[in-house]
Formats: C-alpha cells, structure tokens, sequence
C-alpha cells in the first residue's frame, strides 16, 4: 500500500510537463473518489475547482482539452520527492494471484498491476508548486503505487480492503462506459487535428521527432513504431503525420498555445468563480429545475464579439474578426483576434473616437475557439488578486472567497457536473 496525506496531486503529463493537474481529496484502497482540476490549459476552466468524482472528472477535461478522454488509472502519474525501491512494486496477492487490474484501453485488454507490497511512512507528493517550477521528480503510474490509503494500516487491513474491492466488482465499475477510453455519448473528437491524439497519449510532436510523457526524446524515424503501438494517426507509407488528413504538424508556438496552463493568479480566479457558480447554480436547480439552471458553453465569436482571451499569462481582452481554422483542425476551430482597443482618431471637443468595423480590421493573432470567455461571463473576475496559500485546491475554503453566489453571474461551470 502507498500513504499519502489528502488531498493527492496527481498529473497527466505531456513531453515532460505537466499539463493538468488535480487533487484527489477521496481514496481508499483501489477506489477514488472527489477531485478537483487545479492546473490546466485554457480550454479546460470550465472545470477548474470544481469537484467531481475522478475518472469523470479526467475525462471530461480530456474532452475538453484534447477532444476525447484517456481513463484516469492510465493516463494520470504521482510525482514524488524521492525514488521508491523497485522491489516492492508489483507483485502477487496473499492467495498467490497476480496483482493487477484490467481495463480496455482504445480497444484492446490492458493489464494494470498495482503494488500490494509496498508499505513505507506516508510518500512525499510534488504538487502545484513543483509543477510549475518545472522540479526534476520521480514519477510513478497512479494505477502502480494502488493501494492508496491516507492513514497507514496493517497489512492484514489492507489486504481485506482490497479483497473486498474485488469482490464487489469495483474495479469494473467504470470500464463499463469506458471501453474504448472514452465516456459514452461523448464526441469522438473527428473534428480535431491528429496532433491532439498523440497530446493525449502523451507525446509532444516536434518540427522534427517527439518528447514523450516521460520527456525522453524520440527520433524522427522513430514515431512510426510508436504510431503502431499507441494506435495513433500516421502515414505508414512515408507521410508520417502530415499525409494523415487531420495530420498537420503543429508549429512550436501552437503546440505552446495549446497545452500551456494558465498562471496561477488566473486559475485560483477561475477556480473561486467556478466554485460560487456551482452553489448558484445547485441553488437554481433545488427553486425551479434543473432546466433553468443550465447555462450555455457555446461561444458563437461572431465578427464584432468582445471577449476574453485566456492564456498562459493572464487574460486579455480581444474583438473577435470571425473564425477561422487553427492548428490544423476544423475550418471553424479557431478565431481571429484583434486585441483591444481599436480605437483611432477623435474629435479636438473630446467625443468618442471612432470604431473601426470589424472587416475594416486586421487580426493580430488566432486562437482556438475554446480558449475565449464572452465578455460580460468574466465582468466580476478578481483577475489580480493571489492565488491563495498552497494553490487553489488545498480545502472548500480557498474556493469559496469570491463574492456571494447570488450577486454572481453564473457560468456553466456546473454543466461539467451534469
């Protein structure tokens, strides 16, 4: 079994570097419970602080972020301090069997062994902080270092605990609607460019070759093998990824655009915002119904739109010019921006300048459609107040110092707890 004190920081890494970041503030044994996304991309504030059972949560911000999901015992690591012996990972049960799991993962039966041997004092767990300072860790499979517990137990305690997960099936209650690494009902993500599957499994293609999750380098020469084992889009006559019709090789600078996370001061925002939002929320639903308390996710960014764009450095506020394709995918995947203000002129007795119309504009940038907030959704955000002590997920409290829900406006945080 592994000790860790609640909550537990987990990551899914790509090329090395963190890219979402959660804590998990349930676990016992080989089940998890309520979690909480507290590092992530632009295109993943909808769930920010927001707590939500694990593997739900996982994949709807894989969803969200990279257009179809990856179960959470694979795709999400634990980075500590220090090294575990190699030895006590792994391993059989009391009564002799293998310890592993199983799951189906993008079609085919994959074998996740857990570590029933490993008892030590309670693990030293990297989190928000060494994530962003980019601190060299040792990384562990969260699925590996199973049993987790928050407290340490005798051996005998755990090993019951785990019995009786297996006999209560509950390790098979979530694969049902995952069998393919994806949730039911979900958008197959047909409309995103091929580079954003290889994201997902980890892989941060380059101009020239990759750096997996691990961040170790692979040649160019090399991605056709790993193509074939992770079933990823390529061209096996020669193509690579750019024959592929979705393929495109992103440059470096969308490749940044598109898996940095958001500073720190914007998520804990973000994050207090969505937390007040889903007390509104919850509030609407128990005095009307539920209908009345859905708020639409849609940015239509028609030509003339203010919005707010979200960005690793901190939001800015853009006009939108129209859509556009970006990075590869949809030919309205993306929009052009022009950064405001557009104002020009003015008149000597000080009335209003005059305001070019959005055609008679020239955009400064692209930017994915799903990495911009209407405008008056964000009016209310304290965009420069610090993020709290320990990050945004430490308890309820740290989420719940923005304004009073009721002189809130609503944002459709919520929607990602159905």
């Amino acid at each position: 079994m592994t000790v860790a004190s609640a909550p537990l920081p987990v990551a899914l890494r790509v090329g090395g570097r963190v890219v979402l970041g959660f804590h998990v503030y349930e676990y016992d044994g080989l089940t998890f419970g309520a979690a909480a996304l507290i590092i992530g991309p632009p295109s993943s504030y909808v769930h920010l602080g927001v707590r939500r059972r694990l593997f739900d949560l996982v994949d709807d911000v894989c969803h969200s972020v990279f257009g179809a999901s990856l179960p959470a015992l694979v795709s999400l690591e634990v980075g500590l301090l220090s090294k575990i012996d190699e030895k006590v990972l792994g391993g059989k049960l009391d009564d002799g069997r293998e310890a592993v799991t199983t799951m189906a993962v993008r079609g085919e039966l994959r074998k996740l062994p857990f570590s029933p041997n490993h008892s030590v004092e309670a693990v030293k767990c990297a989190g928000e902080t060494e994530w962003r300072r980019g601190d060299k860790l040792c990384w562990y499979s969260l699925s590996l270092l199973r049993p987790w517990f928050d407290a340490p137990l005798e051996r005998t305690d755990s090993n019951r605990r785990v019995s009786d997960h297996f006999k209560n099936m509950s390790h098979n209650a979530h694969h049902a609607q995952n069998r393919l690494g994806k949730p039911a009902g979900k958008a197959s993500g047909q409309n995103r460019p091929g580079w954003h599957a290889w994201a997902l499994m980890g892989y941060r293609l380059l101009p020239e070759g990759a750096v997996d999750r691990a961040g170790t380098s692979i040649p160019e020469q090399g991605l056709s093998e790993v193509a074939q084992r992770e079933r990823l889009p390529w061209d096996s006559s020669g193509g690579g990824l750019d024959r592929v019709s979705d393929g495109r090789r992103p440059s470096e600078e969308v490749s940044a655009c598109f898996l940095a996370p958001l500073d720190a001061g914007t998520t804990a925002a973000i994050a207090r915002r969505n937390a007040a939002a889903r007390a509104a929320n919850a509030a609407a639903r128990a005095a009307v119904g539920a209908s009345a308390a859905n708020f639409s996710r849609h940015v239509n960014g028609r030509p003339g739109d203010v919005l707010w764009l979200l960005s690793a450095t901190g939001p800015r506020l853009v006009l939108s010019l129209g859509k556009t394709s970006w990075g590869g995918g949809s030919e309205k995947g993306g929009l052009m921006l022009k950064t405001l203000p557009t104002t020009e002129g003015g008149s000597a007795d000080g009335g209003l300048p005059y305001l070019l119309r959005p055609e008679e504009l020239t955009p400064d940038e692209c930017a994915p459609i799903n990495h911009v907030v209407p405008f008056a959704r964000l009016l209310d955000m304290e965009w420069c107040r610090p993020a709290p002590p320990g990050g945004i997920g430490g308890d309820a409290a740290s989420l719940g110092s923005s304004p009073p829900a009721a002189q809130s406006r609503p944002v459709e945080a919520a929607e990602a707890t159905g």
